[in-house]
């Protein structure tokens, strides 16, 4: 009952939901391009020349720390956004005999579906993003392009999730 009231409520809020799912698709797209930096074989084979360029590796995780912090910010104002959209409706719910929980059910069920969508979204977006970056970064350098492949960085997969459930929890 709780997944059909959720599909049921999202569809009639679908022009907020959509809004919220691009900003976090859009969040975790930034976030997981910009861990997948990191990975990038030119930035790796700079580090090890240049000293200006290495001591990117000591500024990087402060920089990351950073935009998690305001991607954080976002998704905390998003929610709070939504949720006094849909007050009415809550209390609508609650008048009918709605118990708490069963609310905190489905909001958490609506929350859940659009977080996984955009996590996915946001990590094949985030994925060709990256690799623009790093066909733009080799061009900047000058450098080999004979060794490019595609590289999906799982470092920064790992990374990314981990701070958007940790933003959500």
């Amino acid at each position: 009952m709780i997944a059909r009231l959720a599909a049921r409520n999202m569809r009639h809020h679908i022009v907020h939901d959509v809004v919220y799912f691009m900003t976090l698709m859009t969040g975790i797209a930034l976030v997981y391009a910009f861990y997948a930096v990191e990975d990038q074989f030119i930035l790796k084979e700079l580090m090890e020349d240049d000293k200006i360029v290495s001591g990117m590796k000591y500024v990087m995780p402060g920089i990351g720390t950073m935009l998690v912090i305001v991607l954080a910010f976002l998704i905390v104002y998003a929610n709070h956004f939504l949720m006094n959209e849909r007050k009415k409706e809550f209390g609508v719910y609650m008048l009918l005999g709605m118990e708490k929980k069963r609310l905190a059910g489905v909001l958490l069920a609506e929350t859940a579906f659009v977080g996984v969508l955009s996590m996915i979204a946001g990590i094949l977006f985030g994925f060709l993003l990256s690799e623009g970056l790093r066909v733009f970064t080799a061009g900047l350098f000058e450098a080999d392009m004979s060794e490019f492949a595609f590289h999906i960085s799982g470092g920064a997969v790992g990374k990314t999730m981990l701070h958007f459930l940790a933003i959500f929890v």
